[in-house]
């Protein structure tokens, strides 16, 4: 008796890894692809980096500029357009693997400069002068490896092929 119990355990395990296949873990990252593309848009309606730091304020002389020389509504020029929340919400945005998560690239050029910084043009308003980047785009410092976004993640995954073992475990 004790060996058919033991055969039924290694069959009902053996089912249960058939089962931990690479869309058990496609379907894991792309849950986590989605947490991760609501963070940037949080990040971004919230003013905060992908490190978790608040956006610094635009320079009274920026301000002025832009009073002066555009028509400006009183927001960023990325969130102006909505080009940067369209961006942001596509469906397409995260790209999932088996045990991957993939951003597209940014659209417009404008949005990767803000994300890495640059200098001005020497024709523009105001020439030649460095701009700070606003890391607003990539994978946010919580949901690297090590974060505590990534160890909720693992720790479920973890949960679930557990669960799924000790039911097969169970149903002996």
């Amino acid at each position: 008796m004790a060996i058919s119990r033991v055969i039924k355990t290694l069959n009902n395990l053996s089912k249960v890894f058939s089962d931990i296949d690479d869309d058990f873990f496609r379907e894991g990252t792309k849950e986590y692809g989605e947490k991760i593309q609501g963070r940037l848009i949080d990040g971004v309606l919230g003013g905060y980096d992908i490190e978790g730091k608040t956006f610094k304020g635009l320079k009274e002389s920026t301000i002025n500029i832009r009073k002066t020389f555009k028509n400006n509504t009183g927001t960023s020029p990325l969130r102006e357009s909505g080009g940067l929340l369209d961006f942001l919400n596509s469906s397409d945005l995260v790209e999932s693997g088996k045990v991957q998560v993939k951003l597209k690239s940014p659209t417009e050029e404008y949005m990767t400069l803000q994300n890495e910084g640059f200098t001005t043009h020497e024709k523009s308003m105001v020439p030649s002068r460095s701009v700070t980047a606003r890391k607003w785009y990539g994978i946010p410092k919580t949901y690297k490896e090590g974060g505590t976004q990534y160890e909720l993640f693992l720790n479920k995954i973890i949960k679930e092929i557990n669960n799924k073992i000790a039911n097969a475990i169970n149903e002996s």
